[in-house]
């Protein structure tokens, strides 16, 4: 199994369903506020901070519940993490080389990969 570290302050998109949005005006009014609905994209996605998700909906999330938002969410991941698991699927995925081009590199393709994928990574920490 692979994991990535992902820190709460960082934004996740959600699409609203009509019981959260029902939920953010009823938690609004509750403390005399006027309700206010995050800007969704064409397609129905809003973006959170994940920790301002679980304050403004942790209240109404149980099991069995409706949900505030759809259950599929999408988290942003950064290009260092996209590369370590395209890395791992490319690995994964490839059981066997051409012949012709081991015999041509005189060397593991996949060593070749792995080596570039690194040096594109480390150049990337360097730039951050």
């Amino acid at each position: 199994m692979t994991f990535i570290e992902f820190n709460i302050s960082e934004s996740v998109m959600v699409m609203l369903t009509e019981r959260g949005r029902r939920c953010i005006a009823y938690t609004a009014e509750s403390i005399g506020l006027a309700p206010h609905i995050p800007k969704e994209d064409a397609k129905g996605w809003s973006s959170w901070q994940l920790w301002c998700l679980i304050e403004e909906f942790g209240p109404y999330i149980h099991l069995g519940c409706l949900p505030p938002f759809e259950t599929v969410i999408r988290i942003p991941i950064n290009s260092e993490v996209c590369r370590d698991a395209e890395r791992y699927r490319y690995l994964c995925e490839c059981k066997e080389w051409p012949r012709d081009v081991s015999d041509a590199l005189d060397c593991d393709p996949k060593v070749l990969i792995d080596e570039a994928i690194d040096a594109e990574i480390k150049k990337a920490r360097e730039v951050a």
